[in-house]
């Protein structure tokens, strides 16, 4: 591995940052937020580093974190009522993966399987759910900038339902 560097506030090994000089504060999720937030949500992140058909995220299980795809991209699966796994979508770099650690029940409602080499950075939800109610004007626009994601990703996955890729 080349030498460590420091992307979006983690510590990572590898050949460089998916751009030159990267912070917290460029990612899209945290842009224009307050530092303080920024310094509290990612405090413990890590980088995790996936081969295509690896598993990041499982369906049904506890999910604890918050993880935004740094390089590569997450396929998103469902299983359907036959018990047939189903794509519904891709998650591509730059993008939120998992929602579900924002409230209860804390798990997580789909598979997130890596269709290429793909590097997540991975958030503590405790950390980040702490640090929305000490900062709550910007936890809210934190909170609202997650919600248009899961918008946009529900929004897809309908219209791939409507369109028979879903099926």
């Amino acid at each position: 591995m080349g030498t460590a560097e420091v992307w979006y506030g983690v510590l990572r090994h590898g050949t460089g940052p998916p751009e030159e000089g990267a912070s917290p504060l460029e990612h899209p999720v945290f842009r224009g937020l307050v530092p303080e937030l920024v310094t509290l949500a990612t405090e413990g992140a890590t980088v995790e580093t996936y081969r295509a058909g690896d598993l990041v995220v499982h369906e049904g299980r506890l999910s604890d974190r918050l993880r935004l795809v740094a390089r590569g991209s997450v396929g998103v699966e469902l299983t359907d009522r036959n018990g047939t796994r189903r794509a519904v979508g891709t998650v591509a770099a730059g993008e939120l993966l998992c929602w579900s650690w924002a409230g209860p029940p804390f798990v997580s409602p789909f598979d997130g399987r890596a269709q290429t080499a793909t590097e997540i950075v991975s958030l503590d939800a405790a950390n980040i759910r702490r640090a929305l109610e000490l900062c709550p004007s910007d936890g809210i626009r934190f909170l609202q900038r997650c919600l248009r994601a899961v918008g946009q990703r529900l929004e897809a996955t309908r219209a791939g339902w409507l369109t028979g890729g879903g099926r």
